[in-house]
């Protein structure tokens, strides 16, 4: 079967408009625990003198700036971005709502996205590698959550 039959592009335009909203869809849904993790990760960071913007819950230019100075002095991957271990060490971890499970919308956000370049480019084949990878890495959130959930 050709790539190029009509059957095949609607099939992946159908996948990835269906990856896309899925991934927008768990974005949203962790907004609202997100921006308080971001809000007491802001404080953290002010209290440690890397923050010094207004603690809003946003995580801006100056909230990834300060993120990323304080992942380089803890000698850590700079991402700037406020990942689990981060916001475990930032007193920001896995007792706030949702633990690992926050991570799954954004990795299959990240997914769908770089499925989108790859479909923009012409590649079919590589949008389907890069969605399953931002399943794989969220279903790797998911399971642990769950298993820090139900440890005691």
């Amino acid at each position: 079967m050709l790539l190029t039959s009509k059957t095949v592009r609607s099939t992946l335009v159908f996948t990835f408009c269906a990856a896309l909203t899925i991934g927008m869809l768990s974005s949203n849904a962790n907004a609202a625990s997100n921006r308080d993790d971001v809000k007491k990760a802001q404080q953290s960071l002010s209290d440690k003198g890397f923050y010094h913007g207004p603690v809003d819950g946003i995580a801006g230019p100056l909230t990834r700036q300060a993120i990323a100075d304080y992942q380089k002095s803890e000698h850590r991957a700079v991402t700037g971005r406020l990942d689990v271990e981060t916001a475990g060490r930032l007193g920001v971890g896995h007792e706030s709502v949702g633990g690992d499970f926050k991570g799954t919308g954004r990795e299959v956000a990240e997914g769908s996205k770089e499925a989108g370049h790859d479909v923009a480019k012409g590649k079919p084949i590589e949008a389907g590698k890069e969605f399953g990878k931002g399943i794989g890495r969220g279903a790797k959130d998911i399971g642990k959550g769950v298993k820090e959930a139900v440890t005691p």
